[in-house]
């Protein structure tokens, strides 16, 4: 299991490079990402790996009770509009109300360096896409307007770098 990120650190603001080839290295990236998803403390439904310091673009979350990764996944097509509260491993304790696309199409390489497409809607829509804004640099509080808006559980405190935004 990994260490996970918090806010602050800055490989999770930088821009995630593409994967060239899926080979022994990346297998290993996605099987450390799964572990550290399933024993996180806190219970989790996607995780990149940026947040265990690792600028690649991989991602994994879960749908239907099964983990799926996804290898420089690119959203081509956005449809409807959804609003759901968010929280992330890296910012623990803070959650938010997101607006992001009800419906994705995706394209993206599966475990073996195939080709794939998706489309999802609803929770795995909304899971995909916080997943691949952190290739990208992005947290889920940045595309919250309102930063006072932010739920707060007991025992934790709005990070450093959001405070700056109230």
């Amino acid at each position: 299991m990994s260490k996970i990120l918090t806010i602050g650190n800055p490989v999770l603001r930088k821009k995630s490079q593409p994967v060239k080839k899926v080979d022994k290295y990346i297998e290993k990236l996605v099987e450390e990402l799964k572990k550290t998803l399933i024993k996180s403390e806190i219970p989790a439904v996607g995780l990149s790996a940026p947040q265990i310091g690792e600028p690649l673009r991989v991602i994994i979350y879960r749908d239907n009770d099964k983990i799926h990764t996804l290898i420089n996944p690119k959203i081509i097509k956005k449809e409807k509009k959804i609003t759901f509260e968010e929280g992330c491993l890296s910012i623990p304790g803070i959650f938010g109300n997101v607006d992001r696309a009800g419906k994705i199409y995706v394209q993206a390489l599966n475990l073996s360096g195939k080709p794939i497409e998706i489309v999802k809607e609803g929770i795995p829509a909304v899971i995909i896409q916080h997943e691949i804004d952190h290739l990208e640099g992005i947290l889920f509080v940045d595309r919250i307007k309102d930063v006072k808006k932010l739920r707060v559980e007991e025992g934790y405190n709005i990070p450093e770098e959001l405070l700056n935004r109230v």
